[in-house]
């Protein structure tokens, strides 16, 4: 079974001239990182919508990680969330 996962942030970083990007992480319940997206850097109330590709997922609790990526390819974690999967047959 395939799902389409839709996931809103509900906190949010404060756009930072040092961040030239930002990346999102989301990991399974296992911890392993099950898929990512790079963004452009924010802008004062940039708001982003996360679709995480359909694909095969289990039950469970998965993280969300946003870091800001500076030029040099360095990066800073900005925020973690978390949210539930449960599956209704």
């Amino acid at each position: 079974m395939k799902f389409l996962m839709t996931y809103a942030p509900t906190s949010s970083a404060p756009p930072d001239p040092a961040y030239s990007s930002r990346v999102v992480e989301v990991y399974g319940p296992d911890g392993k990182l099950r898929w990512t997206l790079e963004l452009p850097a924010a802008q004062d109330g940039d708001n982003y919508f996360i679709h995480v590709p359909a694909g095969r997922y289990t039950e469970g609790t998965y993280a969300v990680a946003i870091r800001g990526m500076g030029s040099n390819g360095s990066g800073s974690d900005l925020g973690r969330s978390s949210f539930d999967l449960h599956v209704v047959r």
